[in-house]
């Protein structure tokens, strides 16, 4: 029988870890986060969407599960049809995991 809390407890049993794609943080998740963790990769409105990507498309090459964190709202978002087609499919391939919310 499930109760009120048990949404909560999946959720506790499976944190993320969550870094920003700046110099060096790769190393550092590959030497001290453990392959079960999920890395969520945060977008920075001033750097933009490349490096938040570009980070996870590695991270998910050496068996991470990622998910790209991209917090801008939806009028800051690229509103060419192809161009929101093209980033999209990347970042579903860069995300390993779809976010829970």
């Amino acid at each position: 029988m499930s109760t009120p809390a048990d949404p909560l407890v999946e959720w506790v049993r499976r944190p993320r870890f969550e870094v920003i794609p700046l110099e060096g943080v790769e190393e550092e998740v590959l030497s001290h986060v453990p392959k079960q963790l999920t890395v969520a990769v945060s977008a920075s409105p001033t750097r933009g969407l490349e490096p938040t990507l570009a980070l996870c498309e590695r991270l998910a090459a050496n068996g991470y599960r990622t998910v790209p964190h991209l917090a801008s709202p939806p009028d800051r978002r690229p509103r060419a049809p192809a161009r929101r087609a093209r980033e999209g499919a990347r970042r579903r391939r860069a995300g390993s995991v779809r976010d829970r919310g």
